[in-house]
């Protein structure tokens, strides 16, 4: 535990070095989260004496887990809950917390210990390359330990390539399976008539008195004519919007019939593309509007969706052959839990 101390000394160093080597690895859903424990901190052994203490939650192959990788990654998820709103976890709750952790442990260190039988070509020069990029990053702190990180890096590194060399990292389908998927499921894709529009508003209190409502109304005419003397809209909008929208150039996006206030919505569907409208009052105040685009009612073209199916076909794919992989490895696996 020695390296680990003399890092856990200085957090902000610690945080980077586990930002820069990504430590949280998505893959298909799963989290593999990598402790400096559990990289170089525990000095497992593998022979089933040295760690034979109520601190070992688990084992995998020989090689022990302890409460000290664990309990971090389940505060970790705890806080965020709390974050939002959860008060008092309960003890199901909690113990369900321990379990996933505790099993994305025994994945990570399954994978570990299958890298480590592969050989794989310019290991120490990807090793070395990146250990030299953090050591340029930690340059200024106190306490950065090159033995540890080098360590951690392996350990990465090794995992990642034993990812890739099974096709587990980001693995995708060919498009005539996302093409066949969407021609089996056009019905799902269908979609109403919208409309995309920008705008600039000013807005009129409640309670405006006739003054007011007269300077709300100067304001967006003088809006109107800066655009209609080629003032770029996005300009104007940031510049006179009273809407949240102001900051993006008065974007609304695409947004279906019935949506806005009818008189806007009657604008957002009539008019020209392009063209400005004239000043319209509704219950939010004075607008002017521009449509950008309009996509008609019925089945979205493939071109269009192709992405959103495509994302949801891989992240599938690649969540089963996760699993399955995952499930071969426990199977030849001694793993054994204490909790």
């Amino acid at each position: 535990m020695k390296h680990l101390k003399s890092i856990s000394r200085n957090d902000h160093l610690f945080m980077r070095l586990f930002t820069f080597l990504g430590f949280v690895w998505i893959v298909t859903g799963s989290l593999f989260l990598f402790t400096a424990n559990s990289h170089a901190g525990s000095q497992k052994t593998g022979d089933g004496s040295a760690d034979d203490t109520p601190d070992v939650v688990a084992r995998v192959n020989g090689v022990p887990i302890t409460r000290d990788e664990l309990t971090p990654q389940v505060d970790k998820n705890l806080q965020k809950y709390v974050k939002y709103g959860m008060r008092k976890p309960n003890d199901g709750f909690v113990k369900k917390l321990r379990q996933d952790a505790l099993d994305k442990l025994i994945v990570a260190e399954l994978f570990y210990q299958e890298a480590r039988t592969i050989k794989f070509d310019d290991l120490e020069s990807k090793v070395s390359k990146k250990l030299d990029e953090l050591k340029e990053q930690a340059a200024d702190n106190e306490g950065f330990d090159p033995k540890l990180a080098k360590q951690m890096l392996q350990r990465k590194i090794l995992i990642d390539e034993y990812l890739v060399l099974n096709e587990l990292k980001d693995p995708e389908l060919p498009e005539k399976v996302i093409k066949d998927y969407y021609e089996k499921n056009k019905q799902n894709f269908l979609r109403k008539e919208s409309a995309r529009t920008r705008h600039i508003l000013v807005e009129i209190p409640e309670d405006a008195k006739p003054d007011e409502k007269v300077e709300a109304r100067r304001k967006i005419e003088e809006a109107r004519k800066l655009i209609l003397d080629e003032k770029s809209f996005n300009e104007v909008a940031i510049e006179y919007s009273e809407c949240n929208s102001a900051s993006g150039g008065g974007e609304l996006g695409y947004n279906e019939r019935g949506y806005m206030p009818p008189l806007y919505d009657e604008i957002a569907f009539s008019q020209k593309i392009g063209e400005l409208s004239e000043v319209i009052e509704t219950e939010h105040g004075f607008h002017i509007v521009e449509v950008v685009d309009r996509k008609p009612a019925g089945i979205v073209p493939y071109d269009e969706i192709k992405g959103f199916i495509g994302k949801y076909l891989n992240n599938r794919h690649a969540k089963k052959k996760m699993t399955a992989h995952v499930s071969g490895l426990k199977e030849k696996a001694k793993v054994e839990i204490y909790l």
